[in-house]
Order: structure tokens, then sequence, then C-alpha cells
């Protein structure tokens, strides 16, 4: 059954904390299709986000200075790097476990100062130490382990909450690949060797990427982590390929152009900043004040809706000036320029939404 809220705002905090009842399932998802139309017919019907067109095309312009470039070097501080394998369990487990944004701010981070590079230096230093192993090596590590790999002395609660959630998540990671793979990252690989739209629908069959809702009898499927997934798979795919041939590497996903925005917290907070999206006042008010908005709550829902569609919105203005740069190209733009250090302090004035969930 799905809930309804009202299609205008509440007066009370009902739209920022109630979450929606996510009755549909996994099998109708059929490919990066519907994470565009579900976001687009959810933007159309917003209460609590707009998308400025005018701010849009004039960002568009300005986004392209930070286009990076899919065929730099990686750095190998983040990555494993040793061979393809190597870096292909490294890719599957990091980004599987790639959550955890609303308690980053109790998060004892390293000298990078970000809690994703925090844990995602961390996780490079354990691959580094042991690996290589089998996924079923995943089902053993403990709190005690991911604390270490976190490099948290005395966590607080809700770090130990976190650490909980991710031991939780790399376990049932390491049993599904056990069960369904022969306990082997080779075959994992090899079954990936796909369409990207294929392998979302094998992606969102695991708990920690079945990121779903509907809302209104509207299916929208952000997908982020298993898009990012991909979108990582596809640049490890583009690094080895340099020095080796090609039957060396047992994984090239096709398609990876289909893949859209990833909708966390984060790029929304930029085009908020930027004034691509406009957020109800009270909603605004609700963020600054160090509100939580609960997943799948109708604000929640809009905000990542809006944060797809504008990228998209983006991804047409640019195609319409003779400039193909495709949605997930977009998305690391965005991201870039907020780490940009001559703009880092302008988003650093305000909050992004923050969100308690394993899946951004």
């Amino acid at each position: 059954m799905t809930t309804r809220l009202p299609s205008s705002p509440n007066q009370d905090n009902s739209a920022f904390v109630t979450p929606l009842k996510v009755a549909i399932s996994p099998k109708r998802f059929s490919g990066t299709s519907d994470i565009r139309s579900g976001a687009k017919e959810l933007s159309l019907s917003s209460s609590w986000v707009t998308i400025n067109e005018a701010h849009l095309n004039s960002y568009s312009d300005r986004l392209l200075q930070y286009a990076i470039d899919y065929d730099k070097e990686l750095d190998p501080r983040f990555w494993i790097l040793s061979d393809p394998i190597a870096s292909f369990a490294f890719v599957i487990v990091v980004d599987y476990l790639n959550f955890g944004s609303g308690y980053f701010e109790d998060l004892q981070k390293n000298s990078t100062g970000s809690g994703y590079l925090t844990f995602a230096q961390g996780l490079t230093s354990y691959f580094v130490e042991h690996y290589p192993f089998k996924p079923s090596h995943l089902t053993n590590i403990t709190s005690d382990q991911m604390t270490e790999i976190l490099q948290q002395r005395d966590p607080s609660p809700q770090v130990s909450i976190l650490i909980d959630l991710l031991v939780k998540a790399v376990n049932e990671l390491g049993m599904y690949l056990e069960g369904n793979f022969a306990d082997s990252f080779v075959e994992f690989a090899k079954y990936l060797n796909r369409d990207v739209d294929d392998c979302l629908k094998t992606l969102i069959e695991l708990p920690a990427l079945a990121d779903y809702y509907e809302i209104n009898e509207i299916a929208f499927y952000p997908l982020k982590k298993a898009q990012i997934i991909l979108s990582d798979l596809d640049m490890i795919w583009r690094f080895h390929h340099k020095n080796l041939d090609v039957a060396q590497i047992p994984f090239c996903i096709s398609g990876i152009h289909k893949l859209t925005a990833f909708a966390d917290n984060s790029l929304p907070h930029v085009l908020r900043v930027e004034k691509v999206l406009e957020y109800d006042p009270a909603l605004e008010s609700h963020i600054q004040l160090g509100g939580r908005l609960e997943y799948s709550s109708w604000a929640e829902v809009e905000i990542r809706a809006a944060t797809i569609q504008s990228v998209e919105m983006i991804h047409a203005k640019l195609l319409g000036d003779g400039i193909t740069l495709y949605p997930n190209q977009i998305d690391a733009a965005i991201w870039t320029s907020k780490h940009d250090p001559l703009l880092s302090g302008k988003y650093r004035l305000s909050l992004s939404h923050k969100c308690k969930s394993i899946f951004y």
C-alpha cells in the first residue's frame, strides 16, 4: 500500500520525519530510464523543492570548468590498483559500504578532513594488508575490525551505530557473493560484464543497494550506490586498460553513459547554494536548524528527485549548446566544484540536509 501525503506542505514536521511505506518490488525496475522518469514525474508535482531554470542555465555554463578527465590517474591512497580483480573487489566493497554521511559529524576524521575519505583510506589500508581473500572473508569482519578500519578511538554512540551498520552490510555482502557467485570475485566480475541496466537489476537484489520508493503511485529508484559501483568499475577498467589487454580484464560494463546523478545530500546542497534548487522556507529552516530528514519522508524524496531532474536538465541544456557531458559526468563535476578551495567556503556557510540512511 502506498502512503499518500497532502499535495501541499504541512505546517508541522510530518513531511520531514514520517517515512513513506515502500511497497514496490525491485522486479518492476527495467533500467536507468525508470530512474529518470520517476525523478521527472515527482519534480513536476513537487511541494517542497522547485527547480529554477534560469539559475540552472547560468550554472550549467560555469560548471564546465569542473568536468573531470575520466582517464586520469587514480590516487593510490584511496584505490587498490595492483590488478583488475583486486581493484574490482575493492570497488564492490568500498562502494557497498559508501554510506553514513548522516553520522559523519561525529566521526573522528583523518588528515583529509573528510568522513568518506577517512573511511576509503582506512579500507584501502585494510585491503593492502589482507587481500587477496574470498568474499566469504567479509562475513567474518567484526565491529572491532571495522572500528580499526575507520581509525576510531573510543567511538561515540552515534559512530558505534554506524560501525554496526557497516558490519551488517559487509557481512551480508560476503554471504551474497559466497552463495550466488561461488565465493569468487572473479565470477561476480564476469557476471557484471553486461549492460548497465542489466547490472543494476542484479545489484538492487542486495539489501544495502535496494534504494527505491513509491510516492503517490510513482515508482522512484535513486540507486545512488548501485550507480556509483558501475561508474567506479568503468573508471578502473579504463585505468587497467592502459596497460593490459582487454582479455585480462574480466569485466567491461557497457552503456555507462546511461547512468544519471548519484543523488545524496551533497549534490543537492551545491545545487541549492547555486540557486538551482529552491526549498520551501519551512524545509530550509528545518535543515539550517540542524533538523534531520527521515529516509523516504516526503521532503527527502523530493530533494533527491529534483537533484536527478536538475542534472538531466543541465545535460539537455549543454547538449543543445553542442556540448556532450553525460549526467554521471555532470554529477562528478558538481562534486569536484564543491571541493574547489575558491568555492568551498560558500558551501560551508549553510548546512546540507542530514539523513541517517544505509543508502547514502
